[in-house]
């Protein structure tokens, strides 16, 4: 029984420490009117592969220290653009992503996100703001497109994202341990000799 006791937990130790998907948040806490290449070189740095980011904006001056996402020393991604220039910025990853969560806000009708063309986050009403939680996507993704209607501004931060790696599927916890108990159930039976 003991060692039953401490196969389990080993297998459950092992399992859970092998399969871990690589995590990343981007806080954009970069100098304040920074402009995209900053924010791609920001975002490469933590992400450790290519990242391009594409921009809407005149000006370029793309990361922002004030209400409502940020503040003193606390930097977001903040895009203006006009009626007819929506809002918006792409990051495209050289390594596709599987998930994502990010903080928004808009002083639009509408805030957009879409992962490879296909919207998976939407908000229409007065100027706002919110959190997105982790959304997974179906299959990996490569570029993410934030965008309002072209009135005012929008942006986000807090980006979270992981990054796809085939085969890294982490299983539930109570998969692993019914697989366990299931191992242990046939040790102890063949101990009996009743298999």
């Amino acid at each position: 029984m003991k060692t039953f006791l401490v196969t389990t937990i080993l297998t459950i130790c092992l399992v859970g420490s092998v399969q871990a998907v690589p995590t990343y948040t981007f806080n954009f806490d970069i100098a304040d009117d920074s402009g995209a290449a900053a924010v791609e070189t920001h975002m490469e740095g933590l992400y450790v592969s290519d990242i391009t980011v594409l921009t809407s904006d005149s000006d370029g001056k793309i990361i922002k220290h004030d209400a409502p996402l940020g503040g003193a020393g606390d930097g977001w991604v903040k895009v203006n653009g006009g009626p007819d220039n929506p809002d918006g910025f792409r990051f495209i990853f050289d390594e596709p992503i599987i998930s994502a969560s990010f903080d928004w806000a808009t002083q639009s009708n509408a805030f957009h996100a879409e992962a490879d063309g296909t919207e998976f986050f939407s908000y229409s009403g007065p100027t706002g703001n919110g959190t997105l939680p982790t959304y997974t996507f179906s299959s990996p993704v490569s570029t993410l497109f934030f965008h309002d209607s072209g009135i005012g501004w929008t942006g986000i931060d807090n980006l979270v994202v992981e990054k796809y790696t085939p085969g890294a599927v982490i299983p539930a916890p109570g998969a692993i341990l019914l697989g366990s108990m299931g191992v242990g159930l046939v040790g102890w039976l063949r101990r009996r000799r009743a298999l």
